[in-house]
C-alpha cells in the first residue's frame, strides 16, 4: 500500500524512476513495522513476567508466613492469592500443552490447596465469608486438579512408553514400561473410577507381561541354538507355567501356549 501511494505521488510529480524511491520507502515501512511489533511484544512479555514474578514472590512470602504460624486462619485475600497463582500456572500449562512438567506443577499446587483448605474448612463456621470463598475455590481447583493430573499422566506415561519401545532388550522395555505404570497407578489413586486411566494401566500391564515373556523366549531360543536342550526345555516349561499368570489377553495366551508346547515337543525329539 505504501509503495503504491508514494509511487503515485512521485509519478504525478514527474519524478524519474519513481518505483525505486517508492520501493525503498515501502521497505523502510515494513522494517519499521516489524521493529515496532517486536518492541510491543517484548514489553508485553516483560509486563507478564513481572506480574508473574510478583505473584510468585507474594505466594512464597505467604507460604513462609503460614509455616511460621500454622494456627493462623487463611484469610479471604490469601485464598484469592493462591487461586490466582494456580490459575496463572494452569493458563501457562495450557499454552505449552506438550510441556509435561507444567501440568505436573499445576496438579501439585491444586493438591496443596485442597489439603490446606480441607483443614481450614474443618475449623471454620459455615456462615463465615471465608467458608464460602474456600468452598467456591475448591470447586474450581478440583476441576483443574483432575484435568492437569490426567494431562500429565497421559503425556508422561506415553513418553516413557515410547522410550521403552526403543529399548534394545525385552527386560529394559519391561522396566521402562513399569515406571510408566507407576505414574498411571498414582493417578488412579486419586481418581479410581477414571476409565481412561484404567484402560491405560491395562495396556501397560499387557506390554510389560509381553516384554517379560519375550525375554524368556529369547533366552530359551538362545539355549536351544547353542545346543543346551536341557536348559531350553526348562525355560520353555517355565514360560508355559507363567503365561496364565501374566496380564495378557486370552487369545494371546492361547497362541503363546500353543507355540511353547510345540517348542517343547521339538526339543524332546532333539534330546539324546
Amino acid at each position: 500500500m505504501v509503495f503504491f501511494v508514494i509511487w503515485g505521488i512521485l509519478y504525478e510529480g514527474g519524478e524519474d524512476a519513481p518505483w525505486i524511491t517508492a520501493g525503498v520507502a515501502g521497505s523502510v515501512m515494513v522494517v519499521a513495522a516489524v521493529v515496532v511489533r517486536e518492541i510491543v511484544l517484548r514489553n508485553a512479555r516483560r509486563r507478564y513476567l513481572s506480574a508473574q514474578n510478583r505473584l510468585d514472590r507474594n505466594l512464597t512470602r505467604f507460604s513462609r508466613s503460614r509455616s511460621r504460624s500454622v494456627g493462623r486462619k487463611l484469610s479471604i485475600a490469601e485464598n484469592e492469592l493462591m487461586l490466582a497463582h494456580i490459575a496463572r500456572k494452569a493458563d501457562a500449562a495450557d499454552t505449552l500443552g506438550s510441556l509435561v512438567e507444567g501440568h505436573r506443577e499445576v496438579f501439585v499446587l491444586c493438591d496443596d490447596y485442597l489439603e490446606l483448605t480441607a483443614r481450614e474448612l474443618s475449623r471454620t463456621d459455615i456462615n463465615s465469608p471465608r467458608f464460602v470463598a474456600m468452598r467456591k475455590g475448591r470447586k474450581t481447583v478440583r476441576r483443574l486438579h483432575r484435568r492437569h493430573l490426567l494431562d500429565w499422566t497421559e503425556l508422561e506415561s506415553r513418553s516413557i512408553l515410547e522410550r521403552a519401545k526403543r529399548e534394545s532388550s525385552s527386560e529394559a522395555r519391561a522396566v521402562a514400561a513399569a515406571s510408566a505404570l507407576e505414574i498411571v497407578e498414582e493417578a488412579i489413586g486419586h481418581y479410581p473410577g477414571e476409565q481412561k486411566l484404567l484402560e491405560s494401566a491395562e495396556v501397560l500391564r499387557e506390554f510389560i507381561s509381553t516384554a517379560r515373556i519375550a525375554g524368556l523366549v529369547e533366552e530359551a531360543e538362545s539355549s536351544e541354538k547353542s545346543g543346551d536342550y536341557e536348559k531350553a526345555f526348562s525355560l520353555y516349561e517355565n514360560i508355559l507355567a507363567r503365561i496364565r499368570g501374566e496380564d495378557i489377553s486370552e487369545e494371546e495366551q492361547s497362541l503363546l501356549s500353543e507355540r511353547i508346547t510345540e517348542k517343547l515337543e521339538e526339543i524332546r525329539q532333539k534330546r539324546p
